[in-house]
């Protein structure tokens, strides 16, 4: 039950799961840390795309087995992340942008590891979309809400804004391109004409910000 309760992370000896942040948009966001520790102690990377994730590595000159992870075989990776451990190999996940688990997958490997089984969890910090924009945003961060993604269907997609219209704080959604102008149409709708920020492509070279009510931004970008 003691192993349960405390954690030592990077002084016990016990395999690991690294939880490791990767850039949102401008590759050098990589951090030292997060090179040393793929290069040092993870024998193998779970990633949403191997793809993607393979180009990273490539970047940094990093060689590590790649094992896609994705919402359709997190549980089936779970079987094999376990034995992984078991083999007292240490293991990373990460996303394809920003920390693993936020909007991605990795989350029922991580509670499930930590309800049941002797191993430790460790987060590797870095780059992080919602605290850049937040901060970046003119409105007050004092306090937030991070929602992420709303539903895809417009009925359930009302019905998440309608239960957070009264909070006096801001809230941080992500949103795909395609579906952007809907989603601000809905906003507008349901939490009125208050004061929005949108960004587009964080920190690469066409980062783009769109501030002041919800109309002007909406009209702006319905123009561009």
């Amino acid at each position: 039950m003691a192993n349960k309760i405390k954690q030592y992370g990077f002084k016990s000896n016990r395999p690991k799961v690294y939880l490791i942040a990767t850039p949102i948009g401008n590759l050098q966001e990589m951090t030292p840390r997060a090179i040393d520790v793929i290069k040092n102690n993870v024998q193998k990377i779970y990633c949403e795309d191997t793809r993607n994730t393979l180009k990273l590595l490539n970047y940094f000159n990093l060689k590590k087995k790649l094992v896609s992870l994705n919402k359709e075989n997190e549980i089936e990776r779970f079987t094999e992340m376990i034995n992984d451990l078991t083999a007292n190999l240490s293991i990373a996940i990460i996303g394809d942008a920003g920390y693993p688990l936020i909007s991605d997958p990795g989350y029922y490997a991580v509670h499930k590891i930590l309800a049941e089984y002797p191993y430790d969890v460790v987060p590797i910090s870095g780059a992080n979309a919602a605290l850049n924009a937040i901060v970046s945003s003119g409105l007050n961060p004092k306090h937030f809400l991070f929602f992420g993604f709303l539903d895809k269907t417009k009925t359930k997609k009302t019905n998440e804004l309608a239960q957070i219209a009264q909070l006096p704080y801001p809230v941080i959604f992500y949103e795909a391109p395609h579906r952007l102008l809907e989603t601000l149409k809905l906003i507008f709708t349901v939490l009125g004409d208050r004061q929005i920020a949108v960004v587009k492509e964080l920190t690469k070279i066409y980062e783009q910000w769109y501030r002041g009510s919800c109309q002007e931004v909406l009209t702006f970008l319905a123009e561009e």
